[in-house]
């Protein structure tokens, strides 16, 4: 390519260099007196806009703080709680390590007094019960019983076994010095001569009731006779007949008495022979007997030491309630709470809650409380409506018990009845206060601006 052609090229590239330059130049000159334009326009708005703007603007200022004002929200503190009642259940403890025997069930209606379960050990519970009924039967029994009666045998009663032995030795001792110094045949004899005599005087006295009317019945003929005789109606010999059965009946009264007598003397007799053989029996056998009643009171004395130590009872009258940590067969410690009883006249119903000390100061009583109780859903059922009534510190454990009043009951806010169980656990919201949005706003900046 030749040197002038070259320089005309580069030539016809300066120039329209150039006049792209000048083009560029003329359009960026059109966009400012456009944005003038448009700035003169925004820099005068209408006046009405900016007047309808304004109140628009303060009207939603002024709405939101009315309704911060008015929005209200409880201020809510929580807390475990239980359910209880002013007679709580009584707690059963284990009195001994072992493990334990029930006689009772979950729910199972007793007694106050009644056998609720037994420490398991090398003593049978049936064995000792039924020793017991013995000793009680002989505590009251007549002395000359212990001579015909049959001690218990082949009986596993553990540490009672000392007692017994001493108590077959005295009663083997008394019987035998009964056996040789009272002779039973001859105080049955005596007591058979007794009725006999007995009998006798009985069936003599109606003789005598009877000779007595017939006596008297024969003086009055007597009288009526001798009337007769004066006025010479009757013989002398039939007279004398008269006076004769008269003399004759009150012989046969004086004779039944005299039988009487007798009889009396020889019933008298014979209690005497009684009483004889009887002191001499009870001559050779009193230390016997004092020794033997003894052994039986102290085998008595035992066994309620026994069943002191072993067989736990009912302290009320109630409901049998198993604890969670009791399982058949599982060795416990003496101490260890394996059942409860509650009673069946339930009174009031309240809750206990536990409140730690952060916060705490808020809490005072008469606040509401709304209780949701982990059993049942307070969605579905809703919630226990109480009102704080007591607030107490606990030293020891550094927190708070509060009790709670139940306003409407186990009634939810659902109107769903709830079904008591001691101990039922469940969450205490307790209201403190109820703020509205520009006190917890303000609150909050307050405290910001405080801790900085």
């Amino acid at each position: 390519m030749s040197r002038a052609k070259l320089s005309l090229i580069i030539n016809n590239i300066l120039a329209n260099s150039q006049q792209l330059t000048a083009n560029r130049m003329k359009e960026e000159d059109n966009i400012e007196l456009r944005s003038d334009d448009v700035q003169e326009i925004l820099g005068t708005p209408p006046s009405w806009i900016i007047r309808w703007g304004t109140l628009i603007a303060m009207g939603a200022i002024l709405g939101l703080l009315i309704l911060g004002w008015k929005l209200k929200f409880p201020d809510i503190i929580s807390a475990d709680l239980y359910l209880t009642t002013t007679n709580p259940p009584v707690r059963i403890y284990a009195k001994t390590d072992g493990d334990i025997k029930l006689f009772v069930k979950e729910s199972e209606k007793v007694e106050q007094g009644e056998k609720l379960a037994i420490m398991q050990n090398r003593e049978k519970y049936k064995d000792i019960e039924v020793l017991s009924i013995h000793m009680d039967s002989l505590s009251v029994m007549p002395d000359y019983l212990f001579n015909t009666y049959v001690p218990l045998e082949d009986i596993e009663i553990g540490e009672l076994a000392e007692e017994y032995s001493v108590f077959l030795r005295n009663l083997k001792d008394y019987q035998f010095v009964n056996r040789q110094s009272l002779d039973r045949n001859d105080i049955q004899r005596v007591r058979v001569k007794v009725n006999n005599e007995e009998k006798s005087i009985a069936e003599l006295k109606r003789l005598l009731d009877r000779a007595i009317k017939s006596l008297k019945e024969k003086k009055k003929w007597y009288q009526d006779l001798q009337e007769k005789y004066a006025k010479d109606i009757i013989s002398l010999q039939f007279y004398r007949n008269a006076y004769g059965d008269v003399e004759n009946a009150k012989a046969q009264v004086e004779k039944i008495k005299l039988d009487i007598g007798e009889k009396e003397r020889n019933i008298n007799a014979l209690k005497m022979d009684e009483s004889g053989i009887k002191q001499k029996s009870q001559t050779g056998s009193t230390k016997q007997l004092l020794e033997l009643q003894h052994s039986v009171d102290n085998i008595n004395r035992r066994i309620k030491q026994w069943e002191k130590t072993n067989v736990i009872t009912a302290p009320i009258k109630g409901t049998v309630l198993l604890s969670d940590y009791y399982e058949p067969r599982k060795f416990l410690r003496k101490g260890d709470v394996f059942m409860a009883i509650q009673a069946d006249d339930i009174e009031e119903v309240f809750a206990i809650a536990t409140l730690k000390s952060e916060g705490a100061s808020k809490v005072v009583v008469g606040q509401k409380v709304h209780i949701k109780l982990l059993s049942y859903n307070a969605r579905d059922h809703g919630f226990l409506e109480g009102v704080l009534r007591s607030k107490t510190f606990q030293h020891k454990k550094g927190n708070y018990k509060l009790e709670i009043e139940l306003l409407n009951g186990l009634v939810t806010s659902r109107d769903f009845d709830v079904p008591f169980e001691q101990g039922m656990g469940g969450v205490a919201e307790i209201i403190t206060e109820e703020k509205n949005v520009l006190e917890r706003i303000f609150s909050t900046l307050i405290s910001i601006f405080s801790e900085n």
